[in-house]
């Protein structure tokens, strides 16, 4: 089973909560039908890709620089995302939204139908989706930067028995690397 970790949603609001590929908590009222039926997450993700057997499917998935043949990993590339309804997978530490992911227009079938006259088009709509990957990519990047550095700090409260020795700790004994967020987390009220 694939590493599929993740909110299965309906235009901003969840409608599963995927664990390695298992549905593990779902809105009755959201649920796509076929999942209600068979929970099988693998295979509704395979459905919802490029039809091989469809005119132009390679063209499609060249322009969207897609390498894989697996039907699953194709859906994931687009967050599962269709023309025909509103429902897409948001992986797990992704803060995308609807409008992020959704399709305008339907992209797909002017490549398919116009090829070249659709370059200006592609472009944007790959500027837009690079634009909101590297969004997230430096949102994945903070988060990270701040897990490692709560891992140092329990590390040395751990080492320290206490703590009060990395809470209390003057900024140039810790790490340069972990001074910034640091500071950034100290301005966050406390609840």
């Amino acid at each position: 089973m694939t590493d599929i970790t993740g909110k299965l949603m309906s235009g901003d609001n969840v409608a599963a909560t995927v664990k390695n590929g298992i549905i593990t908590d779902y809105n009755k009222l959201l649920l796509p039908l076929y999942l209600k039926r068979t929970k099988d997450v693998e295979k509704w993700l395979a459905y919802r890709a490029v039809d091989h057997s469809r005119k132009n499917a390679r063209l499609l998935k060249r322009a969207l620089r897609l390498r894989t043949t697996d039907d699953m990993q194709t859906a994931l590339a687009v967050n599962a995302a269709t023309v025909t309804d509103r429902y897409w997978f948001r992986p797990e530490g992704s803060a995308a939204v609807y409008e992020d992911i959704r399709f305008k227009e339907n992209y797909f079938s002017e490549l398919a139908l116009r090829g070249d006259d659709t370059i200006d088009t592609r472009l944007k709509m790959f500027t837009h989706q690079r634009d909101v990957l590297l969004a997230q990519m430096e949102e994945m990047r903070h988060t990270l930067e701040t897990v490692e550095y709560k891992c140092w700090y329990y590390e040395t409260a751990k080492a320290a028995g206490t703590i009060d020795v990395p809470r209390d700790m003057a900024d140039e004994d810790v790490p340069e690397r972990f001074r910034a967020i640091r500071r950034e987390l100290k301005t966050i009220p406390q609840e």
